[in-house]
């Protein structure tokens, strides 16, 4: 699906995601029926991935409309390379006017590697009111 394509791989929460966008798409199209079977497939970026064989139940198309999947998505931004980086590096994006409000943002990476903990790479969140 199209927003299936604006996510990207996610990591662990990329099957969810992916899987609220597609039944999103079968809903406006019409296009699955309570019992028929789906195959769900998730990847990394690394060598694991995620199958997942089920059926359609019963109201499925109620759940799927209690998701709002497309309506989070429709604040996104596409990021070209630099911007991506420099967001990721927590440098100023130039060109980029975008101010976070009710959300979470990456406060910081951590950096400390002690004898006893290591939190090199763990991003710490905080939300923005």
């Amino acid at each position: 699906s199209d927003t299936m394509l604006d996510l990207g791989n996610l990591y662990t929460a990329a099957l969810p995601a992916w899987m609220a966008a597609g039944f999103e798409q079968a809903v406006d199209e019409n296009s699955l029926s309570v019992g028929e079977e789906v195959l769900t497939l998730g990847y990394g970026s690394g060598d694991a991935a995620e199958v997942i064989p089920f059926f359609m139940a019963e109201g499925w198309q109620e759940a799927t409309a209690k998701i709002h999947f497309g309506d989070a998505m429709r604040f996104a931004i596409d990021l070209n390379r630099e911007q991506y980086e420099a967001l990721h590096d927590g440098r100023r994006v130039a060109g980029l006017d975008y101010v976070p409000n009710n959300e979470f943002i990456i406060d910081r990476v951590g950096g400390t590697d002690e004898r006893h903990f290591t939190d090199l790479g763990i991003e710490y969140y905080k939300f923005i009111a």
